[in-house]
């Protein structure tokens, strides 16, 4: 027997009266949910996350100022932690030295890499340095292809993001 018949039944004996097992019945549904809203309530309140505003690609900034931000974020890290920034300029300038690839072509798999994991400071110093290797539009839109059919719709809305930066940089 479930728990709501033995309500019904106790209500029942004790008063006589249908109408009094429903009124018993509701009173004590709107006091369990109630006590389940609250409880909800103070779960919400204790475990979730602050919110905070952060820049993402849904908030457009020019190529400059995202090239701007990155760079003195990168300075930011560079006091904070010199040898672990260190060691990382190296390993890049180790990763770009050109043996089978050259360093343009790394920098197109970098691009693409940044845009399939979606980190728009990596897309915004990629596409720096592709400008500075003489990269085309064209080229960059090929990368941009491959980087969508690999990291799907995510990487599909980072493209958009990074052929416009591009376009920025380049109108001179």
């Amino acid at each position: 027997m479930t728990e709501a018949r033995r309500f019904r039944k106790r209500i029942l004996a004790k008063t006589g009266s249908a109408r009094t097992v429903m009124t018993e019945g509701l009173k004590r549904l709107w006091f369990l949910s109630a006590r389940r809203a609250k409880h909800k309530a103070i779960n919400r309140r204790n475990y979730s996350r602050p919110e905070t505003k952060e820049k993402s690609m849904s908030e457009p900034v020019s190529a400059a100022q995202a090239l701007a931000e990155q760079r003195d974020r990168s300075r930011a890290l560079a006091k904070a932690i010199p040898e672990a920034m260190t060691a990382f300029v190296q390993l890049g300038k180790a990763a770009k030295t050109p043996r089978a690839l050259g360093e343009k072509e790394k920098e197109f798999i970098a691009l693409g890499i940044a845009l399939a994991v979606g980190c728009e400071d990596c897309i915004v110093f990629h596409l720096d340095a592709l400008k500075k290797l003489a990269a085309r539009r064209e080229e960059i839109a090929d990368v941009l292809a491959m980087a969508v059919q690999m990291g799907g719709g995510p990487a599909l809305m980072y493209a958009g993001r990074a052929l416009a930066l591009w376009d920025e940089m380049t109108k001179a």
